[in-house]
Parts: C-alpha cells; sequence; structure tokens
C-alpha cells in the first residue's frame, strides 16, 4: 500500500484514495480506548471524513476534511462551507457540536485561492498539508486538538 512508502505520492492518489490514507494515519495516532474514529459520517449536508470522539462522558469532538485538488483551485469559500456551514446550512463542524476543525490538504493541492491559509484559520479551521511522514503528520494533528498523551509507536 502506498502509506508504507513514508512519503505520499500525491499525485498519483485519487481523492478518495488521499482520504483513505487520511483516514489511517489518524487511526494510527489515536489509541482506541480512548478515541472513537468514524471515517465517512453522512451527515444532513454531505459526507463528512473523519469524526474523531473522545471515549470518556461529556468528551471533545474534532471534524477532519481532506482535500486533494491537484488539477483545480481549491476555494476557500466551499471549505468554509462545508466545515462552518452558511445561513442555509449547518457545517460538519456545528452539526457535530465538534471542538475544532481540521483541513488535511495534500502536498499537490497547489492552487488556492488567494488567502485561502488566513481566511481558513480566521473561521477557526486549522490548515495542515499532508506530504510528510507519517509520525509528523499525526503529532501536528494531536497537537492542534491539544491531545497530550504519548502516541502510539508507528512503524513506517
Amino acid at each position: 500500500m502506498r502509506l508504507l512508502m513514508g512519503l505520499l505520492q500525491d499525485r498519483e492518489m485519487t481523492p478518495r484514495e488521499f482520504e483513505q490514507v487520511c483516514e489511517e494515519l489518524v487511526k494510527d495516532g489515536f489509541p482506541d480506548d480512548k478515541y472513537k474514529i468514524t471515517p465517512k459520517r453522512h451527515i444532513r449536508n454531505g459526507i463528512m471524513d473523519i469524526l474523531i470522539s473522545e471515549r470518556k462522558r461529556g468528551g471533545k469532538r474534532y471534524v477532519i476534511e481532506c482535500k486533494h485538488y491537484p488539477k483545480t483551485r481549491l476555494q476557500k469559500e466551499k471549505v468554509v462551507r462545508q466545515v462552518e456551514g452558511d445561513r442555509r446550512n449547518e457545517g460538519y463542524r456545528r452539526n457535530e457540536r465538534a471542538s475544532k476543525a481540521i483541513l488535511l490538504i495534500s502536498g499537490a493541492t497547489k492552487s488556492f485561492s488567494p488567502g485561502f491559509e488566513e481566511y481558513l484559520n480566521s473561521k477557526g479551521i486549522e490548515v495542515l498539508s499532508v506530504s510528510t511522514s507519517k509520525l509528523s503528520l499525526v503529532n501536528d494533528i494531536r497537537n492542534f486538538f491539544g491531545v497530550e498523551k504519548e502516541l502510539k509507536r508507528i512503524i513506517p
């Protein structure tokens, strides 16, 4: 499987393959006894890529959206509508009552609307690039969500 190559071969992936890689990376980094990872959750306004839920009562929830756009421009407004919502629809974060939201973009996604990352950050969506090793990505996600437990050992 491509995941075992260490570095992601972003250009050759389909968007669905990229989502699967992100799911595996997230699952590898969060212990089963403390977190529930739900990929491809169908909600009223679409299909959210990944939901992370703390297993403890009243635990926090986090949403992750994965984007792989090697050929077309990734639009900041579209991402915000999906994740945060707009006047007509609740976004994934609100629908799931999640504490935080994160956008994982492939290294092949090079074309953004102007001010992309700053705009998403101002809306409460952290942007992380997924063209690094598994351990680095998982650490970035855990740090963003404030997870302080040690990582399970991940073998590339």
